[in-house]
């Protein structure tokens, strides 16, 4: 569909919500600023404000190499680890800030020393509790089967998708 703006110039509909979205995003910035002292500005976003998500034990693996395919996410202020395959073992920790590139130098460390804690993921459908036992990437021992939709500094966004739910007896939820 083509539509006319207000200074008669074409552009299509599907293109405005971009304009709208850009504008916004830079008048969110450059409002997020606060005022230090005369004529000196100060960004909001610091060098602690970030997260990147990766696989500790590696993306493109040849073969079951026996390891547990975990994926991360470190953020300026925690770590947490999903092992795909067990997701009721999930490791977590805080983390004092070291700001985003020395975070980035540190490597494995901070997830592969962060203390397992339990996850449960829960379903209840007519009257019985379903718990997440593993996912698709898991299951199949292919990290390619998780989906990353989106990634910037602040936030990633993934997908996981097959997920199997099972009760106390071992029923899987047929969803």
């Amino acid at each position: 569909m083509i539509n006319t703006d207000v200074h008669g110039k074409l552009f299509h509909s599907g293109w405005a919500w971009l304009k709208i979205l850009t504008m916004g995003v830079w008048l969110m910035l450059s409002a997020r600023t606060i005022q230090a002292a005369e004529n000196e500005w100060i960004p909001i976003i610091s060098n602690a404000d970030y997260s990147f998500g990766w696989w500790p034990n590696g993306f493109h693996r040849e073969g079951d190499d026996g390891r547990p395919h975990l994926f991360a996410v470190e953020t300026g202020a925690y770590v947490f680890c999903l092992d795909t395959g067990n997701l009721p073992v999930a490791r977590f920790a805080r983390l004092d800030p070291v700001g985003y590139l020395r975070a980035l130098r540190q490597g494995n460390e901070a997830v592969l020393s962060a203390e397992q804690v339990p996850l449960e993921l829960v379903v209840e459908y007519r009257g019985r509790a379903y718990r997440a036992k593993h996912c698709k990437a898991g299951k199949m021992g292919n990290p390619r089967e998780a989906v990353l939709l989106e990634s910037g500094r602040i936030a990633q966004r993934y997908r996981f998708p097959g997920l199997e739910f099972m009760d106390e007896k071992g029923e899987l939820l047929g969803a």
